[in-house]
């Protein structure tokens, strides 16, 4: 009798820390809700962005787009690669943020956003010759879907944005201007 006392009473701590741990456990895989990223970038509607600024290692360039023609404005005045300067504006008007990679100032070298970083792109839109966007650019998200980014109105925070930088924002005057003779 004293030994079914024993399996029963044993029976019973095993079923209440079983509960107990069914209760408590949380799957590791899980990341619960995640933060509302959609009011860090104000919205864009297609084909709205009429200018763009850069500002990389190889200089300031500003693209404006005239008659649905995009021109080169500075550092001169030069017809634009159309091609490029339509996929970049669509990649800016599609640009959503999608988490936080840190809200240290000191770790931003590690995503290639200090002020002195080679890697570091500023890029300012505009859309009826209204500032919509102004952010600076750095490594590639691990996840290669993404940029690391700094938003002009929150420089302490680093965010992942949604989509990679257009390739065209980080190059030199050569590839932003028309080459056809």
């Amino acid at each position: 009798m004293n030994q079914s006392k024993s399996l029963i009473i044993a029976l019973l701590i095993l079923g209440v820390l079983l509960a107990v741990a069914l209760l408590v456990w949380r799957d590791p895989f899980d990341r619960g809700s995640r933060p509302d990223y959609s009011g860090l970038l104000p919205y864009r509607e297609k084909d709205s962005i009429d200018r763009i600024t850069v500002t990389n290692r190889e200089g300031t360039f500003t693209a404006e787009k005239r008659n649905n023609r995009w021109w080169l404005i500075e550092p001169r005045e030069l017809p634009a690669d159309e091609g490029q300067l339509k996929a970049a504006a669509t990649t800016l008007e599609i640009l959503t943020v999608t988490d936080t990679a840190s809200r240290k100032r000191e770790r931003q070298a590690e995503y290639g956003l200090a002020q002195d970083s080679p890697e570091r792109v500023s890029v300012k839109v505009f859309a009826a010759g209204k500032e919509v966007l102004a952010f600076a650019a750095g490594r590639p998200a691990p996840d290669g879907h993404g940029t690391f980014m700094v938003l002009a109105r929150e420089p302490e925070t680093v965010y992942v944005g949604s989509h990679p930088l257009p390739t065209l924002l980080t190059q030199g005057l050569k590839h932003w201007r028309n080459k056809v003779i």
